[in-house]
C-alpha cells in the first residue's frame, strides 16, 4: 500500500505501476504519403499544431467474455469475484499483441509516433501526416465549454482506413466532430475568506461530508476507512494542496487526505473557474467518505474523447486502482454517428476490461435532468455518457433535508425531494436520468425498467443539491427554486463555496464503494447484479423519495429519477456500524 503524502506532478510513477507497459516506436522520416489507390494524397490541413489519435481495436472472444463477466458479477455464481490479472486478460481477450504491432509499425511508417497501449495503439503526428493516412484533411475547431475553450482536431470528411485497419475493425479516437464533456456541479455563494463554516446554517446544509455520513447512515470511522483502497478520479484541472489540506483538518481534523496527481500530457493548470473546481470537489468528497484511502486525481488537458479514454487507461493500467470517478458527461446524441458509435464501442470494450479485473467504474448521471443535451434541444429527453454505459454506475441526485438546531452539530436524516427546477433558457437543473438511445437494457435491468428496452439511468443517487443553494428559496433570484434545496461545502482557492450537482454524488458513492472494498477485503468489479439483486429488498436502499425530472419518481424497484434510491449506507458497505453526530469518535 502506497501512502500519498506530497502532491506529484508526474506522467508516470511507481503509484501507476504499469501505467503504460507500452512500446514506443518513433515515426520514420519520409513523405506523410499513404499509397492507397495510384496517386499519394497530400491534403491541405488548417492545423499545424500536432494530432493526436487512439486506434483503439476491439476485444477478442467477445461473447465467452460475455458470459465471464456475467459470472464474475453475480453473487449466486461460482465465478463471483474470481477476477483475472491485467496479463490473464491479456492472453484471453485483449487485442492480439501482434496485430497492435503491426498497427504501430504501419502508423510509424506513415509519419506518426506510436506507442502500444492495452487495447489501442497511441499515435502523435502532424496535421499532414495524419490527414494523408485518413485520406482527408484535419482542421481545428474550437468548442467553447463551461471550464474554457477547446480547440481539438477533426476531421474535416470521413476516414478513410487503410486495408489493414479495416480488416482489425479499428475504431479511431480523436478526430470526431463530438465536443468535450463537460463537468456536472455548479457553485454558488461563498464565505468570506476571514469565515469558516462551524455546522450547517439550516436544514437544507450546506453540508460538510460529515453531516452527509450521519444523515446517510455511512459506516463509523471506528469501523471502516477505506485504508488500502486506491480510488482514482478523472478531470481536466490541477488542484491546490492548500485546499485539500484545509477541507481534511476541517471537517476530519486530520492534516490531509493521501492523494497524488497525475498530470497526463502536462494536464491542466489550476483555475478555481474551470475544471480545477471540479477536481477540488472529487477529492474532498471521496477523501472526507473514505479518509484514509489513497487518491489519484488523472489531470488531462481537456474532457475530449481522446483524453477521456487516455486517463481511463491509465487508470485500468495501475494494478492498485479499484474505483475511478467520472464527474462529467456528455449528451449521448453527440456520439450518434457511426464513427460515434465505434467510439462508444472502444469506451465499452476498456469498462469491460476494467470490470475483469475488478475496477469498479462510477460516473455522475448528469445535471440537466432528464433533458442532458447541452445544445439547445432540451426538449429531447436524452442520457449522458459515460453514465449511460451498462459497465458505469451512473449516479443521480437528490436535495436533503436534516435535522438543524442551532449550536448543534446533529444532521440526521429528515427527507429527500428530487423535482426539477429551471435554470433558463429552456433548460432545466435536476437529477439526470431517462433511458439510453445507443446501450441495449442489461439483464441485470431488465425487470426494472420496464416499459423501457434500452439501458436505463440512473443506477442510484445521493444528495447533489438545487439552485437555492440551502437558501430556503431565497438565493434564486427570477428562477424558480424550491425551498428545500441544499448544497455542500467545497474548499476551493482559499475560501467556503457552496456547490452543487451529481458531481458531488458521485465521488461521494466512491468513497462508500472504498469502504465496502475495505470491509470485504477484495475488489468488487461491476457491483450492478449485487445492487439489482439487493433492490428487491428493503433493506439497502431509501425509496419513496417524491420528484420529476421530466419523469416521475416512483414506489417501484427502479425509476429515471433516481434509479434504486439512496443507500443506507452502513447496509451498502456490509457494516452494522452507523457514523454518528459530526465530531464524535464514529464521526470525525
Amino acid at each position: 500500500m502506497i501512502r500519498f503524502s506530497i502532491l506529484v506532478l508526474v506522467v508516470c510513477l511507481g503509484l501507476c505501476a504499469g501505467c503504460n507497459s507500452t512500446n514506443s516506436i518513433p515515426a520514420v522520416r519520409a513523405p506523410c504519403v499513404i499509397q492507397r489507390q495510384n496517386t499519394p494524397m497530400q491534403p491541405k490541413t488548417s492545423t499545424s499544431n500536432p494530432v493526436r489519435i487512439v486506434v483503439a481495436l476491439p476485444l477478442r472472444n467477445q461473447e465467452p467474455l460475455k458470459q465471464f463477466l456475467s459470472k464474475l458479477s453475480d453473487p449466486s455464481s461460482g465465478r463471483y469475484h474470481h477476477f483475472l490479472t491485467r496479463e490473464q486478460f491479456a492472453a484471453s481477450y485483449a487485442p492480439d499483441s501482434a496485430d497492435l504491432q503491426k498497427v504501430a509499425s504501419q502508423l510509424a511508417q506513415s509519419g506518426l509516433q506510436s506507442k502500444i497501449g492495452n487495447l489501442a495503439v497511441f499515435a502523435t503526428g502532424s496535421g499532414q501526416c495524419v490527414g494523408a493516412y485518413f485520406q482527408t484533411p484535419i482542421d481545428e475547431v474550437r468548442y467553447e465549454t463551461s471550464i474554457g475553450a477547446v480547440v481539438k482536431p477533426v476531421a474535416r470528411g470521413s476516414l478513410h482506413l487503410s486495408p489493414l485497419l479495416r480488416s482489425l475493425s479499428a475504431s479511431i479516437i480523436g478526430l470526431e466532430r463530438i465536443p468535450p464533456a463537460e463537468p456536472l456541479s455548479l457553485r454558488g455563494p461563498s464565505l468570506d475568506p476571514r469565515l469558516d463554516p462551524q455546522n450547517i446554517h439550516g436544514p437544507y446544509g450546506p453540508y460538510m461530508t460529515d453531516d452527509l455520513k450521519q444523515a446517510y447512515r455511512f459506516p463509523s470511522a471506528l469501523d471502516v476507512n477505506g485504508d488500502g483502497v486506491t480510488i482514482a478520479t478523472v478531470m481536466a484541472g490541477a488542484v491546490h494542496r492548500a485546499d485539500i489540506d484545509y477541507y481534511a483538518h476541517a471537517v476530519l481534523h486530520q492534516s490531509s487526505f493521501r492523494f497524488a496527481m497525475v498530470d497526463i500530457d502536462g494536464g491542466a493548470g489550476f483555475d478555481p473557474n474551470a475544471g480545477s473546481a471540479e477536481s477540488t470537489l472529487d477529492l474532498e468528497q471521496a477523501g472526507g467518505i473514505a479518509p484514509r484511502s489513497d487518491i489519484i486525481l488523472y489531470n488531462i488537458p481537456n474532457l475530449s474523447p481522446y483524453y477521456n479514454y487516455l486517463a481511463y487507461d491509465a487508470a485500468y493500467s495501475n494494478k492498485r486502482v479499484l474505483v475511478v470517478n467520472s464527474s462529467f458527461g456528455q449528451c449521448e446524441k453527440d456520439f450518434a454517428s457511426a464513427q460515434g458509435v465505434s467510439e462508444l464501442k472502444s469506451f465499452d470494450d476498456l469498462f469491460a476490461a476494467g470490470s475483469a479485473v475488478g475496477v469498479t467504474w462510477v460516473a455522475a448521471s448528469g445535471d440537466q435532468a432528464a433533458y442532458g443535451c447541452p445544445d439547445g434541444v432540451y426538449n429531447k429527453i436524452s442520457v449522458e455518457f459515460p453514465a449511460s454505459d451498462p459497465y458505469i454506475l451512473a449516479v443521480g441526485g437528490t436535495n436533503l433535508t436534516t435535522a438543524h438546531s442551532h449550536g448543534s452539530r446533529n444532521s440526521a436524516y429528515i427527507s429527500e425531494s428530487a423535482y426539477y427546477e429551471p435554470r433558463g433558457g429552456g433548460a432545466y437543473w435536476g437529477s439526470g436520468g431517462g433511458q439510453s438511445r445507443l446501450f441495449r437494457v442489461p439483464s441485470w435491468q431488465r425487470d426494472f425498467i420496464r416499459p423501457f428496452i434500452r439501458r436505463g439511468v440512473p443506477d442510484l443517487a445521493l444528495h447533489m443539491g438545487g439552485l437555492g443553494f440551502s437558501s430556503g428559496g431565497s438565493y434564486c433570484g427570477a428562477l424558480k427554486c424550491h425551498i428545500d434545496d441544499s448544497s455542500d461545502w467545497l474548499r476551493l482557492a482559499g475560501r467556503w463555496t457552496q456547490v452543487i450537482g451529481t458531481s458531488a454524488a458521485s465521488p461521494d458513492i466512491v468513497g462508500l464503494i472504498a469502504l465496502r472494498i475495505e470491509k470485504q477485503r477484495s475488489a468488487l468489479g461491476d457491483i450492478h447484479t449485487w445492487l439489482y439483486d439487493e433492490a428487491r429488498h428493503a433493506r439497502v436502499f431509501r425509496r419513496g423519495i417524491h420528484g420529476f425530472n421530466g419523469y416521475r419518481t416512483s414506489r417501484g424497484l427502479w425509476d429515471p429519477v433516481l434509479g434504486t434510491g439512496t443507500p443506507f449506507g452502513n447496509t451498502f458497505a456490509g457494516t452494522a456500524s452507523v457514523a454518528g453526530t459530526p465530531g464524535t469518535p464514529s464521526n470525525p
